[in-house]
């Protein structure tokens, strides 16, 4: 295409316009697909979701479990499969509806002190292990 004494001709113009109106148009999608313009729906939905009440539930449910077991060591891992499998713990979920993972740390001292640990898509207790799964 020339540059003529009059500047760049329509078609030049056209074509220069179109070519950068679909880079610009693959730009926008590849960048949505990195979910850089568009907030990823995980951590929107769970912004506002309450883990504590995950970490709670599983700790009373490890206290049901506690209560129906004949023999209390000094120290235990009770992991979330078998509370489920045992029937003490159901609808384990974050607000994704994504299943979620952990375990409660049952110590006996003067008392039994429970300390729940959970994992979900996007949010993970401080302090879990992912070796006492």
């Amino acid at each position: 295409m020339k540059l003529n004494k009059n500047g760049w001709s329509l078609t030049s113009e056209i074509v220069y316009v179109i070519i950068f109106a679909i880079c610009l148009l693959i730009a926008i999608i590849g960048i949505i697909r990195m979910n850089l313009l568009v907030g990823h729906n995980n951590n929107e939905n769970n912004s506002n979701f309450n883990y504590s009440y995950l970490e709670e539930k599983l700790e009373e449910a490890a206290k049901n479990y506690i209560n129906d077991k004949e023999e209390i060591f000094d120290e235990e891992i009770i992991k979330s499969s078998i509370l489920k499998s045992g029937g003490y713990l159901t609808d384990f979920k974050d607000g994704d509806n994504t299943d979620c993972k952990g375990y409660v740390e049952v110590k006996v001292e003067e008392d039994i002190i429970y300390k729940s640990f959970i994992t979900c898509f996007d949010y993970t207790t401080k302090g879990y292990d992912y070796k006492k799964e």
